[in-house]
């Protein structure tokens, strides 16, 4: 084995003419742009380092020779993730420079890298640079593996690279929206992640990939995570760690959505999605059910009954209609109470039982009973995984009761009667002065907050450390 990498690396020279003025300024304003990357404290941005990757295309040979010979000579090590994507960049011209190098750095992360490239890449030459560069670094006196074939059944190859990590999302909010996590282990040992906002009307709505985080930059991610949660939604929201199988599912039931509704994914979601989602069962159902029987739930009517309660629990604080969706209730309901009549309070409890009724049925139709259905359920399983099993089992019995074979009229539903009567009670309240402008502002935004993105590209200014509920089963 080596005993000092530093005292080992080779520098291969640079060959060819002489860089011209423009070329040379070129080559220092990336070289420069590259090192600011690649020493940050935190994470390296996948996206930044790709666009510098694709910048280099203009380059000539030899400059690009010098750009990686003066990155490698003076960052060292810490090239080394810059050198991973441009080795794997499919443009040989690009690729082999970076792969030569990577020889030349006797570390067993370079090894790593290599035995990717050697096993993956799509041109054969730089396949075959790989293995030279193996070889190198095996005559040095590093462990190699043996490298398979490289004409293998790709998925088969893709399998021995990476390795399902971690998965996490968020709770759904008012919007149906949630963020779903996926973090793989790659075979060079550091870990890409994949961040989406889906939703569930819609599909997957946002999304941002980033590699070459370790562990520990992975836990801060997650940190700053959950301290944007907290500083942008007024409403309760919290991160759970799930089965990475349930995850994917949740990103190809959305993607499906798209598909169905003919709207685009966004393209950072289709350029990974194979990294990520791969070599999984997309129909594993929600872990809620492995923890509780569905048909025992429905023999225990005094779930259903008292899931009600539930509508003031932080996790639906933003579970709010749009004021457009419901203002007619509301004003009927306004105008209902400031008759001048003498009515007997039972019939002005029948005619505004009728508002709320009228309302529930134009509510909630098929489709959004399914929809909250499905919202119930990750509800259930996040209330489950906080120790509120009560609350987890009213959560599943109000989502089983929204199932359209139910044959429970919405009207009969606990939880739904009083979701809507709130929903529009407060409007109702706002647009007759009874409530001060403040407050109206405050319970609104929490809706208007819910659709922010909890998305985080930028890992600067990491916040205290969140909590993390931790289902034991969960990979």
């Amino acid at each position: 084995m080596p005993k000092d990498k530093d005292a080992l690396r080779e520098e291969p020279p640079v060959q060819g003419k002489t860089l011209s003025k423009s070329e040379a300024e070129k080559v220092e304003a990336l070289k420069k742009q590259i090192t600011e990357e690649l020493v940050k404290i935190t994470d390296i941005d996948e996206g930044k380092l790709s666009e510098y990757v694709n910048s280099l295309e203009g380059l000539q040979d030899t400059a690009l020779a010098k750009l990686v010979s003066q990155l490698t000579a003076e960052l060292e090590d810490k090239a080394l993730p810059f050198l991973s994507i441009l080795g794997q960049n499919p443009d040989a011209r690009l690729s082999l420079g970076a792969i030569e190098y990577l020889g030349s750095v006797q570390s067993q992360k370079s090894v790593d890298i290599l035995t990717q490239i050697a096993e993956g890449h799509p041109d054969k030459k730089a396949r075959k640079s790989a293995r030279k560069s193996l070889f190198r670094l095996q005559s040095a006196g590093l462990a190699v593996k043996k490298t398979p074939d490289p004409e293998l059944t790709k998925s088969r190859e893709r399998k021995a690279r990476h390795k399902p990590y971690q998965a996490i999302m968020s709770n759904v909010d008012g919007t149906g929206s949630q963020l779903v996590v996926l973090a793989r282990e790659m075979f060079a040992g550091d870990l890409h992640t994949l961040q989406a906002i889906v939703q569930d009307a819609e599909g997957i709505k946002e999304c941002h990939a980033m590699r070459g985080l370790t562990r520990k930059s992975f836990a801060r991610f997650i940190e700053t995570m959950q301290e944007r949660v907290r500083k942008e939604s007024p409403s309760e929201m919290l991160l759970v760690k799930i089965d990475y199988n349930y995850g994917i599912r949740l990103l190809r039931e959305a993607e499906k959505l798209n598909e169905a509704l003919g709207t685009p994914v966004p393209d950072a979601y289709l350029s990974v999605k194979e990294t990520f989602l791969e070599s999984a069962d997309p129909t594993v159902p929600n872990p809620i059910y492995r923890e509780f029987d569905a048909e025992k739930i429905k023999t225990q009517p005094h779930l259903l009954n008292s899931s009600w309660e539930l509508v003031t629990h932080p996790l639906l604080g933003s579970w709010l209609f749009d004021p457009e969706e419901i203002k007619k209730y509301a004003e009927a309901l306004e105008k209902q109470q400031e008759t001048v009549l003498e009515l007997s309070p039972q019939f002005l409890k029948e005619q505004e039982d009728a508002i709320f009724h009228q309302a529930l049925s134009e509510l909630f139709d098929e489709n959004r009973r399914v929809l909250y259905k499905g919202r119930l359920e990750k509800t259930a399983y996040i209330l489950f995984l906080q120790g509120e099993l009560e609350n987890a089992k009213r959560a599943l019995a109000a989502a089983l009761a929204l199932d359209p074979q139910s044959g429970l009229p919405v009207k009969n539903h606990p939880l739904i009667v009083e979701l809507v009567r709130r929903n529009i009670t407060f409007l109702k309240e706002s647009q007759a002065g009874e409530l001060t402008e403040e407050v109206v502002e405050k319970y609104y935004e929490q809706r208007a907050a819910a659709q922010k993105s909890l998305i985080v590209t930028d890992l600067q200014g990491v916040a205290p450390k969140p909590l993390i509920i931790t289902d034991p089963r969960a990979r």
